[in-house]
């Protein structure tokens, strides 16, 4: 599987509540699954836990998510999802940065009005990875990050990552001027 034999496709909460079949999130899930138990993470969690995971990300404010499928099989070979982070929000659909990084040491991200996209998970089925279909899914998101006024750094691959935060990496990103 080469990336161009790969489609990169937009999806939302309700491509999963429209799926009839269950297939969709099944699939994610598993790939999540399969994905995520190797190291470094080797977690364990169960496929119910990620099914319900994953629908409640993409209900948050701002949710962008992109799945990439093998355009022959229709097979997913990857999804990457993420959302806008808030230093305080009362909508229970909303994360604060201090809830997804566990410190305040990141704050400062949010001087000048600066929004927060949080780029919670990007999974490439391990049969897959090493052809750039990551790449493909993040390099699709930020478009759309732009439409919505989260605006980031002039190349793509300037993503930040803060050492203090561990595993938390942000895009910084400011309130479109209009300008």
């Amino acid at each position: 599987m080469d990336i161009d034999d790969i489609a990169i496709e937009r999806i939302a909460v309700e491509d999963l509540r429209g799926d009839k079949t269950g297939v969709l999130i099944d699939e994610i899930a598993s790939l999540a699954y399969r994905a995520f138990r190797e190291p470094p993470w080797n977690d364990d969690l169960e496929k119910p836990r990620l099914h319900f995971g994953l629908g409640v990300d993409l209900m948050r404010r701002n949710a962008v998510a992109f799945i990439a499928k093998a355009q022959g099989s229709g097979k997913i070979a990857g999804y990457a999802l993420g959302y806008e982070v808030f230093r305080e929000s009362e909508d229970p659909r909303d994360l604060t940065l201090i809830t997804n990084s566990g410190t305040t040491a990141l704050d400062s991200l949010f001087e000048g009005g600066n929004r927060i996209f949080y780029g919670d998970t990007l999974c490439v089925d391990p049969d897959a990875r090493r052809r750039q279909i990551g790449h493909g899914l993040v390099a699709a998101q930020i478009p759309v990050l732009r439409r919505r006024g989260i605006h980031l750094p002039h190349r793509a691959h300037r993503l930040e990552c803060n050492r203090d935060a561990g595993p938390f990496c942000q895009a910084r990103v400011r309130r479109a001027t209009g300008a």
